[in-house]
């Protein structure tokens, strides 16, 4: 139940650091290397797209406590042992602290972590709440145009 913000951000005001030789991150949110991302989230998440080239290697130090998204928008990679390819979302168990990479070709990764709420998430549209009844508030709210207008 925070206020609505929307922060529009160009590629040239997203930090870049590269993570290894052929790894760079692009850091949206959380700290990647040295490089702390252009949003501030409200929750503790990390989200970075990654791009790598082939033969490129890298190891992220993520705690087995988070959830990881972790999805190939290109290329084909191996992490932790397993090939992922072109428009796969790849899943993993809370067993292990690290995430080893390779590109197997030219790839691009869309990569984020954070600690898991633990509480009912309930989405709608573009909203995302705890229940039902929260979902329905906020579209009322967004028709009153509680959320601000554009005067475009």
């Amino acid at each position: 139940m925070t206020a609505p913000r929307y922060l529009g951000l160009q590629a040239n005001e997203i930090p870049t650091v590269a993570l290894a030789a052929g790894v760079t991150a692009h850091a949206v949110s959380g700290t990647w290397g040295s490089a702390t991302g252009a949003v501030q989230p409200l929750a503790d998440v990390a989200l970075a797209w990654l791009d790598l080239t082939e033969g490129a290697t890298v190891t992220l130090p993520i705690a087995a406590s988070r959830s990881i998204f972790f999805y190939v928008v290109r290329g084909s990679v191996r992490v932790n042992g397993t090939e992922a390819f072109a428009r796969e979302l790849v899943e993993f168990n809370h067993d292990g602290d690290e995430l080893a990479v390779e590109a197997l070709t030219d790839s691009v990764l869309l990569l984020g972590h954070a600690q898991p709420f633990g509480e009912p998430v309930v989405s709608g549209g573009p909203f995302v709440m705890n229940t039902e009844a929260e979902i329905e508030q906020a579209y009322a709210d967004y028709q009153q145009g509680k959320f601000g207008r554009w005067n475009g």
